[in-house]
This record gives structure tokens, C-alpha cells and sequence, in this order.
């Protein structure tokens, strides 16, 4: 939050002389946090799926913020924030519902709404990189909007299972319908937020939830 406070303070106060050092301080200081919370492969670092919309949010705005400006965080950032919207649209079960995997309710996830930054990726010459599309094998946004849209949208990507090797989280389904066999678990042992559950499964079918994870209690004593 210190961050996007000087961010904005830059964007609103040009006139500063130092506006220009500032800027590049903020986005070296957003860099790194985004290193530190978000692994290179896209999936965020603590074992829950609680946190990891929030904190993606916050880097989302911070590269959004720096367009209207006329900056740009770097290739580096742009793509890991890329390889995180994926991690994020695809951590549902098929049936839409989110996964109450370690302290998170389940809730659900609508169609669309990684819309916005769809948008904002689109004919970015991210793509050519092939080092990112290796990792999340994406050849467009549209192969984005399908996963996001549970198939209704866009085109489908050649995969439907994912592995996550730093995080060592696997989600596996049948289809991007609501109505796919899904799975996941995970083994990267307690981390933040987590349960000690290692090598549990997630598992839904045919549009309802058949095995759960217990998902977030109470942060309150006593219940």
C-alpha cells in the first residue's frame, strides 16, 4: 500500500523535479514484491486460494496505472503478471465454485471477469516470447477469455491440466465446461495460510463439489 500511495503521489504531482527517480524507485520496489510473492511460474506463494486474488488485483492496478502514465513495469513483470492471471482464472473447480483450499471460503467465480485485463494484454508482443508461452502455453488472449468464459468464449488452449513446479500444485480437468471432471492437491508442504493436508485432493464432477478441502474456520478464538 506505501508503494501505490508513491505511485499515485507521482502520478498526480508531475511537477516535481524528482518525479522521474521516484518513478523508477516505485517500479523497482513493485518488482521486487512482485518477485517475492508471486512465483516465476505464476502461482502465489502461500498455500491458499484466499489471498492470491487480492494480491494479484494490487499488481494489476500497479501496471494499469503505469499505462496511463505512459510507463511500463518491464517485460519481466508484465510477464509474470501474465502467468499469474492464468494461475488465478484457472484455480476453480469445474463447476465454478472456488476451492476453500487452506484459509479461503469457496464462493465462486463468474464468467468473465479477468475481462479487463484481457484487454489489456491484447496484441501484446508478450506472446513472442517463448519462454512464457512454454509455461503457460497461450498463444492469444482469446485462449485466456475461453478458460475464463468456462468455454463460452474465445478459443480453446491444446491443454486442460497444468503443473505448477514451484509451487508444486497440479490442477487437472476434463474440459473448460462447468460440467468437467476437476481436479487438485497439492505437496509443497505448510506454508502461510495452509493446512497441514499435504497430498489431499480437491475434487469436482458433473457441476457439483464431491471431495473438499475444509477451508477457512475462523481467525477469532473460540470459533
Amino acid at each position: 500500500n506505501e508503494q501505490s500511495a508513491l505511485l499515485y503521489f507521482e502520478k498526480y504531482f508531475p511537477e516535481f523535479k524528482d518525479q522521474p527517480q521516484w518513478l523508477d524507485i516505485t517500479k523497482g520496489m513493485f518488482v521486487e514484491i512482485m518477485k517475492k510473492n508471486i512465483n516465476a511460474d505464476g502461482s502465489y506463494i502461500e498455500s491458499t486460494s484466499g489471498y492470491t486474488n487480492s494480491a494479484f488485483e494490487q499488481f494489476f492496478t500497479f501496471r494499469k496505472t503505469l499505462m496511463e502514465m505512459g510507463e511500463d513495469p518491464g517485460d519481466e513483470y508484465n510477464e509474470r503478471l501474465l502467468r499469474a492471471a492464468v494461475y488465478n482464472a484457472i484455480l476453480v473447480l469445474g463447476n465454478g465454485r472456488g476451492l476453500a483450499w487452506g484459509d479461503a471460503n469457496s464462493g465462486s467465480k463468474g464468467a468473465g471477469i479477468y475481462e479487463e485485463f484481457a484487454k489489456l494484454f491484447d496484441n501484446e508482443k508478450i506472446f513472442t516470447n517463448e519462454e512464457i508461452k512454454e509455461i503457460v502455453e497461450l498463444n492469444n488472449m482469446d485462449e485466456f477469455r475461453y478458460i475464463d468464459n468456462y468455454a463460452r468464449k474465445g478459443d480453446a488452449p491444446s491443454w486442460t491440466s497444468i503443473h505448477y513446479p514451484d509451487s508444486k500444485r497440479v490442477l487437472m480437468r476434463s474440459d473448460w465446461s462447468k460440467n468437467s471432471v476437476s481436479l487438485f492437491t497439492e505437496v509443497n508442504g505448510l506454508r502461510q495460510h495452509g493446512h497441514a493436508d499435504d497430498n489431499a485432493i480437491i475434487l469436482a464432477a458433473f457441476g457439483r463439489t464431491l471431495l473438499t478441502d475444509a477451508g477457512r474456520f475462523s481467525y477469532q478464538r473460540g470459533g
